[in-house]
């Protein structure tokens, strides 16, 4: 979130399975403070920013931003046949 949220055990979550929905309370640590696009998914799924002044280097696109979201631990060819040479 672009705002800051506080954690004092009014936070709360809760999982409908029949009708698919996920409700979650956060607490806003300014109350009344307006958070933006909270409707696109695409803001709830965004990294968070560092603080200005802190880490981030040059920066810019394809910087490295530490480790990756998937690592392939140990993978299988399609259809489960050997590679040329593993014989």
């Amino acid at each position: 979130f672009r705002a800051r949220l506080c954690e004092d055990g009014r936070e709360h979550a809760s999982y409908d399975a029949v009708a698919g929905v996920l409700a979650v309370r956060l607490p806003k640590e300014t109350p009344g403070q307006h958070f933006e696009d909270l409707h696109m998914l695409s803001e709830l799924l965004r990294r968070p920013q560092p603080p200005a002044g802190r880490g981030g280097g040059a920066g810019g696109p394809g910087a490295s931003r530490g480790a990756p979201l998937i690592e392939v631990v140990s993978s299988t060819p399609a259809g489960g046949e050997a590679e040329a040479g593993e014989e």
